[in-house]
């Protein structure tokens, strides 16, 4: 069982070094509505996110691009392991961007396209992410998409 500080440590050396794109590449090729991305388009880093920006913008990971999906997931990881037990929408929607296997066909290959950048770290870090988070109100749904990452 990986804890929740393991899981955060694991994160930040996993996405340390990950540039953020510029606002032009965080909107999904598929996608062509950029109003859930509005909101990260005044974010630096992803580690300045406050609660309530990651709250706001809880929606935002659908819409972005393999580039920008990479850069943010960890704000929205970390809010999941700092709050795991939180009813904000938040917690599940990033559990569930991790799980194609929730999708028809045509999203699932939509959503694993925004997986395409992680490297093997990432990939780690993104499994310590949900194997701490099977201890959760949401385990159900975190073992269900580890069998996407494992």
């Amino acid at each position: 069982m990986v804890t929740k500080d393991e899981a955060l440590a694991r994160l930040e050396a996993a996405f340390l070094a990950v540039e953020r794109p510029d606002n032009d590449d965080l909107l999904h090729p598929d996608s062509f509505d950029d109003m859930d991305l509005r909101e990260l388009y005044e974010i630096d880093s992803w580690r300045d996110m406050s609660d309530e920006d990651i709250i706001n913008s809880y929606a935002a990971p659908s819409f972005l691009s393999a580039a920008g999906f990479r850069y943010f997931l960890p704000a929205y990881m970390r809010f999941s392991l700092n709050n795991p037990d939180s009813p904000e929408a938040v917690v599940s929607a990033t559990i569930w961007g991790l799980d194609p296997s929730l999708y028809s066909e045509q999203l699932a290959v939509y959503s694993r396209s925004k997986f395409e950048l992680f490297d093997e770290t990432q990939r780690g870090a993104i499994v310590a992410f949900l194997e701490a988070m099977t201890d959760s109100s949401y385990g159900d749904d975190a073992l269900r998409a580890l069998r996407e990452w494992t």
